[in-house]
Formats: C-alpha cells, structure tokens, sequence
C-alpha cells in the first residue's frame, strides 16, 4: 500500500537527491509483507556526525557517532493509517563507510536509510544471523530498484 517518506535534511549536510531516497524506500515498503495493508509515514532525517552522536548518547547512553538510529513510533502496521517511526542516517559516517564497502557515499546514504526501513517493519538484527539477514535483505531490495530504475549512485 501506498507509503510517504519525508526526507530532512539538515542545515549544512549535503545530501544528493533527497526525492530519490524517498522513492526508494517507498519502492522497498511495496514489498513488504508487514506493510501490505496499510497507509504508512515515516520520516527520513539526513545529518551530520555531531548531530547522531548527540542522539546516539541521549537515547542509547553512547555518546559516539553511528551510521543508523531507528526510533519506532510503536504503531503496528496494520489496516489504516500507521506512522512506522524516524529514522536518522549520518551522511558523515556513511561516506565513511562507503570507502569500505566500495561503493559510493549516496549509496552507503540508501543502504543504511533501508537498514532503518527494515527496523521499523520489524526486522532485528541483535545476532549475527539476524544481522546478516537483514544485509542480505537490504541489498536485495537495493540491486532489485537499481534494476527497475537504473543505477543511481
């Protein structure tokens, strides 16, 4: 069912293309199943080091930057409309990574805004078998919308 994702991005961080994250994870959240019966929000917050690493320590007592944060709204995806929750990517961390990864930094951007995505439809990865199924299921939904769209990043 239909999903709409605002995309914040704050003051000063660079994020190319916004619109296009928005369409990519309401390209993912067509195929999830958890979501099929609903009319859903979420927001997408785009920001620097500083900013995550002051969230990072006020809600998870770790005052050091991330890549990810997912706040859950707590609402159930179900029949009607649902606001899954905010998820909150470091476009500093995330270009950091990419080195790693070898793929550029907007890629790195969408990978982890899919990671946060997949949090707020229940997804866990607290084991190493959960987090590896996720990653496979981030990288699935990414290579199937580069396919549908063309590569973007």
């Amino acid at each position: 069912m239909p999903l709409h994702c605002d995309v914040v991005v704050d003051a000063g961080v660079k994020a190319d293309d916004p619109g296009t994250l928005a369409t990519l994870l309401e390209f993912a959240a067509d195929s999830e199943p958890t979501l099929s019966d609903s009319r859903w929000q979420m927001t997408l917050r785009i920001c620097a080091d500083d900013t995550i690493a002051e969230l990072h320590g006020r809600f998870f007592a770790d005052p050091t930057p991330t890549d990810v944060i997912t706040f859950p709204s707590g609402e159930a995806p179900g029949a009607g409309d649902v606001y899954l929750g905010d998820v909150v990517v470091s476009v500093e961390t995330a270009t950091r990574q990419s080195v790693e990864a070898g793929h550029s930094p907007q890629r790195e951007v969408a990978f982890l805004a899919l990671h946060g995505l997949l949090h707020l439809c229940g997804y866990d990865d607290t084991s190493e078998e959960l987090r590896a199924a996720m990653h496979e299921r981030q990288n699935a939904l990414l290579i199937a919308w580069e396919r549908e769209r063309g590569r973007l990043w």
